[in-house]
């Protein structure tokens, strides 16, 4: 094991990974020296490995270096403290969003809130926590706090396509309709596989009048997602408008064939 984790710390393969296995490998072969001359290495790559950290510490102390020692010992227990806080955070969100799904459930909009404010107040700079706060506004009807947040997490992350989405779909509920499709068609950029943006995009280009612009997106939605009715629908309508009935009618055949099989199933 360590000759081919030395040949590949010399070719420059995974450097920092394989530095500090041999180093655990000296270390627990009592090659102190060696051990220490590996650590080294694999911490100047990278500072803030925890166990590295701590090999360091328990090396340089057994060979009498107690001052070179301290430092080491001192960056473990940082980042221990930040690993527990890290892992104690990630509990609590997970207790929260049991107590958003639970509230949801029961349709208690009042208790919903109070969990996604906690969620906030722990999370306040993570993209995820404001996004899933915002779909939950959105389903509650409360567009003004979904956007809010959206926008917040388009400050940390501009090319979100989940939240360029978003923003498209709250526009156009706005009536803003023009600014919707530059939003999802930004979407479209960062994820060109989320079918949902598609017919959010089609249903917008055809409010602006652009049918055949509409038509390309319903089409795009039901390459991705052949077997959701409302694209089928979608699609449907735009043929309406446009005069081309033959084309209405298989697409509404096919969306009645997707609700029909859609009741058997649940049935």
């Amino acid at each position: 094991a360590l000759e081919h984790l030395r040949r590949a710390a010399g070719a420059g393969w995974e450097e920092l990974n394989a530095t500090y296995l041999i180093g655990r490998i000296l270390s627990d072969r009592g090659d102190n020296e060696q051990a220490v001359a590996a650590l080294v290495r694999s911490l100047e790559l990278g500072p803030d490995q925890l166990d590295a950290n701590y090999r360091m510490a328990r090396l340089l102390a057994r060979l009498g270096r107690r001052e070179e020692a301290r430092k080491y010992s001192q960056a473990f227990s940082r980042l221990q403290q930040e690993f527990n806080a890290a892992e104690a955070g990630k509990k609590q969100n997970k207790i929260l969003r049991n107590e958003l799904v639970v509230a949801l459930e029961k349709g208690d909009p009042e208790e919903a809130n109070r969990v996604l404010g906690n969620m906030l107040k722990a999370s306040p700079d993570d993209p995820g926590t404001l996004l899933r706060a915002a779909k939950v506004w959105i389903s509650m009807g409360d567009d003004r706090a979904a956007t809010d947040a959206v926008v917040a997490a388009l400050q940390l992350q501009p090319d979100e396509f989940e939240a360029l989405y978003l923003r498209g779909v709250l526009l156009a509920r706005e009536g803003n309709l023009s600014t919707a499709g530059s939003a999802l068609e930004a979407s479209l950029s960062s994820n060109p596989l989320f079918p949902d943006t598609y017919a959010v995009l089609g249903n917008v280009l055809a409010e602006l009048g652009e049918l055949e612009r509409a038509v390309e997106a319903h089409l795009a939605a039901i390459e991705l997602d052949a077997d959701n009715p409302a694209y089928h629908l979608n699609l449907a309508t735009v043929y309406s408008r446009l005069g081309r009935e033959a084309l209405k009618e298989q697409a509404l055949a096919q969306y009645r064939r997707l609700l029909n099989r859609q009741g058997t199933h649940q049935q």
